[in-house]
């Protein structure tokens, strides 16, 4: 058995196509972590706007403009009727556009009217609110992070979902199973194949990871991510107090709870993921054709797309603590979704991920022994048929 992992692995890692792959994720690693940069190199800092104003003092209205200028024969014009400012130009205007001219005309605006009415805009014009929570989490920063998490393991099982299967049915169509049955047990085989399943996605969590974690030593050493954080946080991506690479990295490892929901959660992944492999697999193993084999697995990937799309609608309060995202994170393969969801934002008890962890493995140890039936007559029927067929 162990020869046969090793063969599998080595075909799977130590090939031309994974070299590529090695190429593309420098590329993407790189895109990503020196992004700021990116965009610092493209864009230019003599790009001006130019408009033609009509009745606007240019001189207080240009006070805090950094990139616009007047220029007479612009076809982008501003022009004051009373307490009405109109913009007119040829083409729709960018949101970003829009914003930057509503902040000149907004200061411009106040600074036209009475003192006395100034001071009443600024004591009245908003009034002052305060948010108070009982923690001192940002559950706005949770969502939008279990979101990124959310997609990363859809496209997880996307990709893992078929791989085995896809792999049995091409030895099958090319008859390197019953070859491989002279050598070794059909069993044997079967289990191989679920080592291979784990230690493949192992396998490709350390080739993403070690890129990743190369790259971002690069970007440690040239400045400390601060460029990309300030950009991350001025678009509210994450929280500004995070100014270094290295401070966001002790702020995560100071946090055992995090890394313990996180190990969890990745648990729960595997197991799911192992469990629709085995499914797959088994199921590939009664077909006799490409062609089948993919008309079979179609309905698993729009089954996923579909937990996918729950699980972004059943992401609330009350359906993930007595709905039905509470009821799916005990269910397995929907567990690998849901709990992991569960986990990250709300409180959930050691008893119920114990719970939810011990009925996965029970349905894992029953795919497993049930599945090796079935897959080894699925395998037999096969040669006897193709023995009947010569």
């Amino acid at each position: 058995m162990i020869n046969l992992v090793l063969f599998s692995l080595k075909r799977r890692f130590v090939n031309k196509t994974n070299k590529v792959l090695l190429i593309l994720l420098v590329c993407l690693s790189v895109f990503g972590l020196f992004f700021d940069q990116i965009v610092e190199f493209f864009s230019s800092d003599d790009q001006t706007t130019l408009i033609r104003l009509e009745n606007i003092d240019e001189n207080q209205f240009l006070l805090n403009a950094l990139h616009i200028e007047v220029d007479e024969s612009s076809s982008l014009s501003i022009s004051r009727v009373d307490n009405n400012f109109l913009i007119e130009s040829e083409s729709i205007l960018s949101d970003i556009e829009k914003i930057e001219l509503e902040s000149l005309i907004y200061p411009y605006y106040q600074a036209q009217l009475d003192p006395s009415i100034q001071e009443v805009l600024i004591n009245y014009r908003h009034p002052e609110i305060e948010y108070k929570t009982t923690t001192q989490e940002n559950y706005q920063q949770k969502h939008d992070n279990l979101f990124m998490v959310i997609t990363m393991i859809y496209f997880m099982m996307i990709g893992f979902a078929g791989m085995l299967a896809q792999e049995v049915v091409a030895e099958k169509t090319s008859n390197i199973l019953e070859m491989i049955g002279t050598s070794v047990s059909l069993k044997t085989h079967y289990y191989s194949k679920i080592i291979i399943g784990w230690l493949s996605i192992l396998g490709q969590f350390v080739f993403v990871g070690s890129v990743f974690v190369g790259v971002l030593l690069l970007r440690v050493l040239f400045d400390n991510g601060r460029g990309l954080l300030q950009l991350l946080a001025k678009y509210n991506f994450i929280d500004a107090r995070y100014t270094t690479i290295t401070s966001m990295i002790k702020q995560f490892l100071s946090n055992t709870s995090s890394i313990t929901d996180l190990l969890i959660s990745l648990v729960f992944l595997f197991i799911g993921i192992l469990i629709i492999q085995l499914i797959l697999v088994v199921v590939s193993t009664g077909v006799s054709s490409v062609e089948e084999a993919g008309a079979l697995q179609n309905p698993f990937y729009i089954g996923l797309l579909f937990m996918y799309y729950g699980a972004m609608i059943l992401n609330n309060s009350s359906s993930m603590t007595s709905g039905w995202g509470f009821f799916l994170s005990f269910l397995p393969v929907f567990s690998m979704i849901f709990m992991p969801s569960r986990i990250m934002i709300y409180p959930v008890s050691n008893f119920q991920i114990l719970f939810a962890l011990i009925i996965n493995a029970f349905v894992l140890m029953f795919v497993i022994k049930h599945g090796e039936k079935i897959y080894i007559n699925n395998v037999l029927n096969f040669s006897r048929r193709h023995i009947v067929k010569k």
